[in-house]
């Protein structure tokens, strides 16, 4: 691949220090387009990773081809995943333990998508790399869960499955669904 992992709170503090430009960086995102309904993904990336990141609200990762073009990104934070509604089995699978718990710190893998020019396999490539960078946030703050949200299609039902995460429900304030990963 040649693919290089870029995170996007790097770039802003090259830019801060006069060794960038915003409005490269702007027009790399503006040319950055999902395949197939990824109109929220890209709307992220354009319109809201960069006060997401000066906000400390998330840390988005662009992946960048050798051609210097946006093949894909995602956005890992911290967030706390309610988990009042399931099965008392399986809080305490997610709390380790503490089935009374209604609510569990966890990572967030909050956006992921891949541009609609990117290769057959690389969204595999882009969850293994969110995954690696918040196995690495583990080994010096800990958490155990990962979750993520996603739209009810097939496609991404099964793409998350086969990687190793299970549905939890149907996310209380949004019509999304919600899948995990112990870590």
């Amino acid at each position: 691949m040649g693919e290089k992992i870029l995170p996007l709170k790097r770039l802003l503090k090259q830019i801060d220090k006069g060794e960038g430009s915003m409005d490269g960086l702007t027009q790399s995102l503006l040319f950055f387009s999902c395949r197939d309904g990824g109109f929220d993904e890209e709307r992220f990336l354009k319109e809201k990773s960069i006060d997401f990141e000066r906000r400390d609200r998330a840390r988005t990762f662009l992946v960048s081809t050798p051609e210097q073009r946006i093949a894909g990104f995602f956005s890992l934070a911290m967030s706390t995943l309610n988990i009042e509604g399931i099965s008392p089995s399986q809080r305490k699978r997610i709390t380790a333990g503490n089935k009374n718990l209604d609510h569990c710190t966890s990572f967030l893998i909050g956006q992921l998508a891949k541009d609609k020019n990117s290769e057959k396999g690389f969204g595999d490539y882009l969850l293994d790399s969110a995954l690696a960078y918040l196995r690495q946030a583990q080994c010096f703050i800990g958490g155990r869960v990962v979750y993520l949200e996603c739209k009810d299609v097939p496609a991404l039902r099964s793409f998350y499955e086969a990687r190793g995460f299970k549905f939890l429900q149907r996310s209380p304030r949004r019509n999304l669904l919600q899948y995990y990963q112990i870590l």
